[in-house]
């Protein structure tokens, strides 16, 4: 995930399941993981699924992931079969626990 401003986004290939459910209906929840084995953050809101991702934008998500400094070696070694869309969440309701 990454966030942009007010709203989160994912992403996820175009033709998939949860593409199809999101522009079907976008009500959303998207559940982060803390540190700890009982914590967490809980974004519900409404998805937006919208243009393709961009190479810059593949490079900020996996970043935080890989080390900013490996992103490109990382994208390069893990090629999409094509640009997976961009899903844009505005959160309606944030909860958290453990955190």
């Amino acid at each position: 995930f990454r966030l942009d401003g007010n709203t989160v986004w994912v992403s996820a290939s175009p033709g998939s399941t949860k593409v199809r459910h999101l522009i079907a209906n976008p009500e959303c929840s998207l559940l982060v993981l803390g540190d700890g084995s009982f914590s967490y953050v809980r974004v519900e809101g409404t998805a937006e699924v919208s243009e393709r991702v961009s190479a810059a934008d593949r490079l900020a998500l996996v970043g935080p992931y890989v080390g900013v400094e490996q992103a490109g070696a990382w994208t390069a070694s893990h090629p999409l079969p094509g640009l997976n869309t961009k899903i844009r969440i505005t959160p309606r309701r944030i909860l958290s626990y453990g955190i």
